[in-house]
């Protein structure tokens, strides 16, 4: 008898007697996908992360020195990650690689093994992250406008 998939993270899915390991958001879209249309990277649900990056790359019609270069890494590296001999590549390749496959990068997450977010970053951080170029005595003044509501509004 086999046993069934345990969920022993939020949004990953286990099967250990398989070995597979999926983000569940990733598991939805192939689910309620429309299928009549073709399915871009042509992946099972769980894979690992070196085919669904080869099938991405490969949907585009990019080899692997062309994509290498675009994300600025080696195309050894690339061909490694491909191959499945890198287990954790840096978050800054994962989400340079999601952005240019289209790939969603909690999948990516997924199937590496990082733990995924459960909450949204704290105000600073965010607004730091989303508004990279703007002046730091910006940012400051929003974060001072935000404490102030906050207190004024008694919200946390």
């Amino acid at each position: 008898m086999t046993a069934l998939p345990m969920a022993t993270q939020p949004n990953i899915l286990q099967i250990p007697e398989k070995g597979l390991r999926c983000n569940t958001s990733f598991l939805s879209k192939i689910l309620m996908r429309d299928v009549s249309q073709p399915d871009r990277h042509n992946v099972r649900a769980c894979d690992s992360l070196g085919s669904l990056l080869k099938s991405g790359r490969e949907a585009l019609g990019l080899t692997q020195a062309q994509l290498a270069a675009q994300l600025g890494v080696t195309r050894p590296y690339l061909s490694r990650l491909e191959r499945g001999e890198y287990a954790n590549p840096s978050g800054r390749v994962l989400a340079q690689l999601a952005n240019r496959l289209d790939i969603p990068i909690e999948d990516l997450y997924g199937l590496t093994g990082y733990a995924l977010p459960r909450d949204l970053p704290n105000f600073g951080p965010y607004l730091r992250a989303k508004h990279n170029d703007w002046p730091e005595q910006a940012l400051r003044e929003i974060e001072t406008f935000y404490e102030f509501v906050l207190e004024k509004y008694s919200l946390e």
